[in-house]
C-alpha cells in the first residue's frame, strides 16, 4: 500500500487515541504518538491485500502489539530500577555484615594456627582461585592436597562444635 501524508493524517486521531490509553511514565504523548506513526508507516507499507485480511484489523492489530511491547518495556524498566534498588540495599548490608564475617574468618584462622603455606592456600581460596590455579601457587596436585587435609584438621573444631 503507498503510504501518504493524507493516510497517515487521517489515522492522527485513532493512533492519539491508542497513545493516550497507554498511560507511559516518563514518555510524552507525542513521543508516543511518533513511535506509533512510525509503526503505522512500515504496517501500511508491509499490508498485503491479496491475504484477505482487512487493513483496518491489520493496522490495529499492529499498533496495539506495538503498545503491548512499550507497556511491557516500561514495565521492564521499572522492574530493573526496583531490582538495582533492591541490589543496592543488599550490598550495602552485606559489606556490613561481611566486616563482620570477616573479622571471625580471621579468630579462626588465629585459632587454628596454620601454618603459612596453609594460610596462603586459604586466602587464595577465598580470593576465588579455583582448583587448577590454587594447585600450581602452591607447588602441584600432591602440595595442593597436603594443604586441604591440614586445613580440614585444624578446622574439624568448627565442625564439632556445629554438630554438638
Amino acid at each position: 500500500m503507498e503510504v501518504t501524508n493524507e493516510l497517515v493524517n487521517g489515522w492522527n486521531p485513532q493512533i492519539y487515541k491508542i497513545a493516550k490509553g497507554l498511560k507511559l511514565e516518563n514518555c510524552e504523548l507525542e513521543d508516543v504518538c511518533q513511535e506509533l506513526r512510525m509503526v503505522f508507516v512500515r504496517i501500511a507499507r508491509r499490508f498485503d491485500a491479496t491475504r484477505g485480511v482487512d487493513f483496518h484489523t491489520y493496522l490495529y492489530r499492529g499498533l496495539y502489539n506495538t503498545a503491548a511491547t512499550l507497556i511491557h518495556k516500561q514495565k521492564q524498566i521499572e522492574l530493573n530500577a526496583v531490582r538495582n534498588e533492591l541490589v543496592n540495599q543488599c550490598l550495602t548490608s552485606q559489606i556490613d555484615h561481611f566486616d563482620y564475617v570477616q573479622t571471625e574468618i580471621d579468630s579462626y584462622i588465629q585459632m587454628a594456627d596454620l601454618s603459612f603455606d596453609a594460610k596462603f592456600y586459604l586466602e587464595k581460596t577465598l580470593d576465588g582461585y579455583r582448583r587448577g590455579e590454587l594447585m600450581s601457587q602452591v607447588g602441584g596436585p600432591y602440595r595442593w592436597s597436603k594443604l586441604r587435609k591440614e586445613l580440614k584438621t585444624k578446622f574439624s573444631f568448627l565442625l564439632e562444635e556445629q554438630n554438638d
